[in-house]
């Protein structure tokens, strides 16, 4: 496993995504984040690389986006 790969858990996903925890859940839920791994019952992380290519497509729908303020599925708060 490289280092983009390493597993990320939930509130380091959180933080790196710049919503909180229960935000990660809902967007999880409703489709407008990738699906975690789970390890075990009580336990899921995300490969790290997969998160940074949520983040680098929110960033290029941002970019070609002239507001915004609504640019990338699940962006507003």
């Amino acid at each position: 496993m490289s280092t983009a790969d390493r597993l990320v858990p939930p509130v380091e996903v959180a933080r790196l995504i710049g919503y909180s925890r229960s935000k990660l859940d809902h967007m999880v839920r409703d489709g407008e984040f990738p699906q975690p791994i789970r390890i075990n019952s009580r336990c899921v992380r995300w490969r790290e690389s997969v998160v940074q290519q949520w983040i680098d497509q929110l960033e290029a729908d941002c970019a070609n986006n002239p507001v915004p303020v609504v640019c990338g599925k699940g962006a507003t708060s």
